[in-house]
């Protein structure tokens, strides 16, 4: 059975928890934002859960600071949970001073044979 992959031509794809969670990680010189590209090729698994953390160094040399988003007065992390085969664009603003973006995937699946293509191009 195949395992399931992230790539990346952009950024470094590693493996955080076997083959169903990834970091990728790419420094950025944009301040305006990025994009993440992401073609998702579900085969066997049930959805690919994409959250993001940024690092600015000016604050801290290494602690990550996780991108979130409000409904009303919830605070939550800013989540996209994909389920279907396709090709997909998510803007993710980041300040000038944030030097760094990770992108955490998780790959939900009872078998293995999903397939992540995963970009960040700068605007």
């Amino acid at each position: 059975m195949a395992a399931n992959t992230v790539t990346s031509k952009t950024g470094t794809v590693t493996a955080v928890s076997g083959d169903t969670s990834f970091l990728l990680t790419q420094k950025v010189n944009n301040p305006e934002g990025v994009v993440l590209y992401v073609k998702y090729t579900k085969g066997t698994s049930t959805s690919l859960t994409i959250t993001f953390d940024v690092l600015r160094p000016d604050l801290h040399a290494t602690d990550k600071y996780n991108i979130i988003t409000m409904n009303g007065d919830t605070v939550g992390a800013y989540t996209f949970t994909i389920s279907v085969t396709g090709n997909y664009r998510i803007p993710i603003a980041v300040a000038p001073t944030e030097t760094t973006v990770y992108v955490n995937m998780a790959i939900t699946a009872t078998a293995t044979s999903a397939v992540v293509v995963a970009d960040l191009c700068e605007y």
